[in-house]
């Protein structure tokens, strides 16, 4: 006499094939990297993007920034660089971040102009540009837009 089994038993689980990125790799790139060597701008994006439940990560110069991407790269959407930090530049950040993946989504942050900024990276095109000081709306209509 055969058992009948409930709906709950019959579901069908993939084989494991050791595979677990295969899946992150699925996942939403729904989360914002941060790089930028002013605690206290890195922590007020971060705020303003947690109040509308973006997830943020953040980096505090170009090493730590390349280091998050590369760690959480299935995750990160967009990245918000400021392009004038000690140490790493945000222009080798950036080279740096296009190398690992030329579709990554950059927006470069800066308090020079837009002209006078995108003049630095020469035949490189970052994703838009946010002057600082920073404005809400304008943070959160780009975030928005590249995010999607």
């Amino acid at each position: 006499m055969a058992t009948q089994k409930k709906p709950n038993d019959q579901e069908v689980k993939p084989p494991d094939t050791g595979k677990v990125q295969e899946h992150n790799l699925a996942a939403p790139k729904n989360t914002v990297l941060i790089i930028d060597d002013e605690r206290q701008v890195r922590e007020t994006v971060r705020d303003i993007l947690e109040l509308e439940a973006v997830p943020v990560f953040t980096a505090a110069n170009g090493r730590e920034g390349i280091a998050a991407f590369i760690a959480n790269r299935d995750q990160i959407g967009l990245i918000i660089l400021d392009l004038y930090m000690p140490g790493l530049s945000g222009v080798d950040t950036f080279t740096a971040l296009r190398e690992l993946d030329p579709a990554a989504k950059i927006i470069l942050s800066s308090g020079y102009s837009e002209a006078e900024s995108l003049e630095k990276l020469e035949n490189s095109k970052p994703t838009g540009f946010l002057p600082k000081p920073y404005r809400l709306q304008t943070i959160l209509h780009l975030v928005a837009e590249h995010l999607a």
